[in-house]
């Protein structure tokens, strides 16, 4: 006999309920911006124009100088992410009165909707393909933060810093990597006024150490299977040991607009789709099929002012 996907105990369905990821930080990282078609074009601008000064002096009767203002304008698309999760008539019939078996499906479809984009975020942001070749470190043995001995990680993050084209006003890291960061001694000792090389940092103190606003110190806490289906589970941070830091322009779009782009961002064609339609081959009598997802692209705006520690702890 077949048992139903759906647990009808409300205590059982409010543990599976709360068996999510902590927080997903994707929208962080790549915020969305609407696009009004599937095929879209966004803005790439020339840096060296908006650093170049040119002659703005002006005779009492003559012309200003003229500039103009070139991009490089890209073309790509959205692609498509969704998922589908059978409801048999039966187990809608044979619900509790608080129980709803499709509202359940569709909260467990757009949580693994979000799971999938919170990898193809925390894998595009740690991917040394999208930094420049003088904007990305490897660290291994002595220079890992984990070593708490040898390393010096505000020395690592401040030089780094300093070699991006605009200064980075975002961080983000791994769990891993918040956990040896927030008790390196030489973390502790720069914000504590006694000089302690022990406890925790907060949050708010290490960013205030580089001079970041403290919700832009971002912590990536996700999990995801590993395993192939049928296998035993197996779970592994989806954020990983590296730590990225970028330049964040909260008013960049994808066209027209000249100030400094930003890092990352994500092209969405219309709404996310979330609801149910009839299936007439779900069991003996039918059922609904429920459906949500989104039709979404990211893209890296600008790597010019983003840097990457691969492996930043053991």
């Amino acid at each position: 006999m077949a048992i139903s996907p759906y647990p009808i105990d409300p205590q059982l369905t409010g543990l599976a309920i709360a068996y999510r990821n902590e927080m997903y930080i994707a929208d962080m990282i790549a915020p969305y911006r609407p696009v009004s078609k599937r095929l879209f074009e966004w803005d790439e601008f020339t840096f060296g124009e908006m650093y170049s000064i040119p002659d703005t002096r002006v005779g009492r009767l003559s012309a200003p100088n003229q500039i103009t203002f070139s991009a490089s304008r890209e073309t790509d698309s959205t692609e498509d992410f969704a998922l589908d999760s059978p409801v048999p008539q039966e187990d809608i019939d044979n619900a509790d009165s608080n129980y709803n078996p499709q509202a359940i499906a569709t909260e467990g479809v757009m949580e693994l909707i979000k799971l999938d984009r919170e990898k193809r975020v925390a894998d595009k942001t740690f991917a040394s393909a999208t930094y420049l070749a003088g904007l990305r470190t490897t660290l291994s043995g002595t220079s890992q933060w984990s070593d708490k001995a040898n390393s010096n990680p505000i020395t690592a993050i401040r030089t780094a810093m300093d070699l991006c084209l605009m200064r980075p006003n975002k961080m983000v890291m791994g769990q891993a990597v918040w956990t040896q960061l927030s008790t390196h001694p030489v973390i502790l000792n720069a914000i504590s006024i006694s000089g302690t090389s022990q406890g925790i940092a907060s949050r708010e103190a290490v960013a205030s150490l580089f001079e970041i606003p403290a919700a832009n110190l971002i912590v990536g806490q996700g999990y995801a299977n590993t395993a192939k289906e049928g296998q035993t589970v197996s779970l592994a941070r989806l954020w990983g040991k590296h730590f990225s830091m970028f330049y964040d322009n909260g008013a960049a779009q994808l066209r027209g607009v000249t100030s400094a782009p930003t890092f990352m961002l994500t092209a969405r064609f219309g709404t996310p789709v979330s609801g149910t339609i009839d299936d007439p081959d779900i069991g003996m009598k039918g059922g609904k099929r429920v459906r949500a997802g989104e039709s979404v692209k990211e893209l890296v705006q600008s790597n010019l002012s983003a840097y990457l520690f691969t492996n930043a702890v053991a």
